[in-house]
């Protein structure tokens, strides 16, 4: 990879692992010395391949209690070894990126915003309270939240092809109808590059799915941990996809986006059956 990051992250959600390039900084850094950081590990990935399993591989052997972890975890998923495993995450998959820093400044987001793999950047801030004693908080990893958002009926997350987005009638109209995007939308940097389309919820009156986007770009939306979708262009479903009475009270409809399938929503009639 030309140099060795910080750490490696492999991730086991829903039976589709995800790796991780995790690089920790602290606000004293240049921003360009970040941004140029992450930008060599992007673009000599593929050449260090070779290395990185190699790396992975020592890892879980000389330590016995990650290998004990990964020899549970790989039960849940149809790798039968570690070295099957990490050629999945290493060989056929594009891996995410995490900056771990205390403090994302507007300078920082602006320089990551030119980035081709979004990084998923997790703030840790430090607290002193008035004994002396410390405390941290930690922002969210927002790809731990993904299998808790994601449609049932989907086997791993490969599957994932489309953002399910809620909006009231006023935005859907000013917005993804009349500016073809839908922005301000918080999501995993690391599940972008899978997402193709976006389906939009209508909340009342309608209370149901009829429109869909197809995705030209997806790129950091101003100075925020959110993103703007923009969209090559709009499809009307033929048959709409309806929060029913029943489900209504159940209070199953999105209140926040979630992550699907696109297919799974063309067959779909009521909202429960994608969620």
């Amino acid at each position: 990879m030309g140099s060795i990051p910080d750490g490696y992250l492999v991730i086991f959600i829903g039976g589709s692992p995800k790796q991780f390039i995790v690089e920790n900084k602290t606000s004293d850094f240049n921003e360009l010395v970040i941004g140029q950081q992450l930008l060599k590990y992007q673009a000599t990935f593929n050449e260090g391949r070779y290395e990185t399993k190699r790396i992975l591989l020592d890892g879980v052997k000389n330590n016995e209690s990650v290998r004990n972890k990964v020899q549970n975890l790989l039960k849940g998923t149809p790798f039968p070894n570690v070295s099957e495993l990490l050629d999945e995450v290493i060989y056929r998959k594009l891996p995410g990126y995490v900056l771990v820093i205390d403090e994302a400044s507007e300078g920082l987001r602006e320089v990551l915003k030119h980035l081709q793999s979004q990084p998923e950047v997790i703030e840790i801030r430090k607290y002193i309270n008035s004994q002396g004693k410390a405390m941290y908080h930690l922002s969210d990893f927002t790809f731990a939240e993904v299998k808790d958002y994601t449609s049932k009926g989907l086997k791993n997350l490969a599957e994932v092809d489309t953002i399910v987005c809620p909006a009231r009638s006023e935005g859907f109209e000013s917005v993804f109808m009349n500016q073809n995007r839908w922005y301000a939308i918080r999501m995993s940097a690391a599940m972008i590059p899978q997402i193709r389309y976006i389906a939009m919820y209508e909340t009342r009156p309608f209370s149901g799915i009829r429109w869909i986007g197809y995705v030209k770009e997806i790129r950091p939306y101003e100075d925020t941990d959110k993103f703007d979708v923009v969209l090559s262009q709009r499809e009307k479903l033929a048959n709409p996809v309806v929060l029913t009475p029943e489900e209504k009270k159940k209070g199953i409809a999105p209140r926040a986006p979630r992550y699907s399938n696109m297919d799974l929503i063309r067959k779909a009639k009521k909202i429960g059956d994608i969620f």
